[in-house]
């Protein structure tokens, strides 16, 4: 492409750089909050998810969430009643337990397919902006944040992170989440809701 310069009476050739876009898919309205509890990310997962598919629902806080989930998976009354259940919203640091997001998101009705491992970018990018979860291993302790967005720019793919542990949402490129979230944190098994 050739510019002529009226000023100088100079013809110019100029290159055009190539176009790049962005292209992005979100989960539309996915808020996770901040979580309660030091081991309570799958309470705050399965709360956004739950508000995801119905606003009104009886599991819009994360209290409510582990009240439930707890009733439903601890053996005995004995050991519900250790773990607080009844009384997690009181703020009860003995509610504060580990569990299984697959059977959380049970307990909240939001259940689908789960999978060991990642998905490949590209599976994943067909999945959005269907609402996915993951389980990212830390040494011997499992987290579990939402997958809220995908982006791709050129060669460059991004997932956007809901994260219980992070105030709101973030990109962090495909690969970093994948194999190396937050240092040293691998991305080990993949749940689909509905």
């Amino acid at each position: 492409m050739s510019l002529f310069v009226a000023e100088t009476g100079v013809w110019l050739r100029v290159s055009q750089a190539p176009q790049s876009t962005v292209e992005e898919v979100h989960v539309e309205g996915l808020h996770v909050e901040l979580q309660s509890h030091t081991n309570w990310c799958w309470a705050a997962v399965g709360s956004a998810v739950a508000r995801h598919y119905d606003p009104a629902t009886r599991f819009a806080r994360q209290c409510d969430v582990a009240n439930e989930h707890l009733k439903r998976t601890l053996p005995t009354p004995e050991a519900q009643a250790t773990a607080g259940v009844g009384r997690c919203c009181e703020g009860r640091h003995d509610c504060n337990l580990a569990a299984a997001l697959d059977q959380v998101l049970i307990t909240v009705g939001h259940s689908g397919p789960l999978k060991a491992g990642p998905l490949a970018f590209d599976d994943l990018w067909e999945e959005l902006p269907g609402l996915l979860c993951a389980r990212i291993e830390h040494g011997e302790r499992g987290h579990f944040v939402a997958i809220a967005g995908a982006s791709m720019h050129g060669r460059e793919k991004q997932v956007l992170v809901a994260d219980p542990a992070v105030d709101g949402a973030f990109w962090c490129p495909y690969g970093v989440f994948r194999d190396s979230y937050l240092g040293d944190g691998a991305w080990t098994t993949t749940y689909w809701t509905e």
